[in-house]
């Protein structure tokens, strides 16, 4: 568990390194490699913790998921979950618009593809992030527990 939380750390910097990098260019050949990367790793990593939140949460019957998670999760890991969300969302609307409003032209083709790659980066980031919440979740429910799960017993 130890080792996933610090891999799922080292995703979040990474995505926001990759990230950032549309901003400020650090690095060139690599920057959709990594993205692609990024996305490897939310699957790597989603699924698995995913699989065991439910194997937790299905020894008892009728446990409010959503409950249980905002009551063991820090309110500043909420509200930063919800803020990459909602920025991954804007960068997502705004590639739509820049799309559809964009002429042909090969530097605009550049530019597409620039913000395309910045909006699947912000997602990534987001979905990273969200991961880090569920680790962190799992682990406090495997130490501490939780009054919801144990009155199941």
């Amino acid at each position: 568990m130890f080792l996933a939380i610090i891999f799922s750390i080292a995703c979040c910097l990474t995505s926001f390194m990759i990230h950032l990098n549309y901003f400020v260019v650090f690095f060139h050949p690599t920057d959709r490699l990594l993205s692609l990367i990024s996305f490897y790793a939310v699957l790597i990593l989603l699924y698995p913790n995913v699989w065991e939140m439910q194997r937790i949460i299905r020894k008892c019957g009728k446990v409010n998921y959503w409950k249980l998670i905002l009551d063991i999760c820090p309110k500043w890991m909420i509200f930063t979950a919800g803020i990459l969300l909602l920025y991954a969302l804007g960068n997502f609307v705004y590639y739509l618009l820049f799309t559809h409003t964009a002429l042909a032209s090969e530097e605009i083709e550049k530019q597409i593809g620039d913000v395309r790659m910045r909006t699947l980066s912000s997602l990534w980031l987001a979905m990273h992030f969200l991961i880090l919440t569920l680790l962190y979740d799992l682990w406090h429910l495997k130490k501490h527990g939780h009054p919801l799960l144990d009155s199941c017993n």
